[in-house]
């Protein structure tokens, strides 16, 4: 099992857990538009001078559906032409409970 972190902009919330649903994603865990950081696609936050803000989300999955929500997500960023600020990590994950 993976866990998988899906860091996105707050406004493709939407679009991603959509995306998640149809490749048969079974629940997720999400913080909506909460989320302030600084990366390589500058700062978000939600200030008048750093505006906008980013939404976590949250999934634990069979190894090879974490493979699936890697690709999926690299084609809703070519979708924004490279522009969309989507990154993607995921851990081994013990279901304990």
């Amino acid at each position: 099992m993976r866990m998988v972190f899906i860091i996105c902009e707050a406004n493709v919330e939407d679009r991603v857990i959509e995306s998640l649903l149809e490749i048969g994603v079974p629940g997720y865990t999400r913080t909506t538009a909460t989320a302030e950081g600084f990366g390589i696609h500058g700062r978000r936050e939600g200030s008048a001078v750093w505006p906008g803000y980013n939404s976590t989300i949250i999934t634990v999955v069979p190894d090879d559906v974490s493979a699936v929500i890697s690709e999926t997500m690299a084609t809703l960023r070519e979708e924004r032409q490279g522009r969309l600020a989507i990154h993607v990590y995921s851990v081994a994950a013990d279901v304990l409970l």
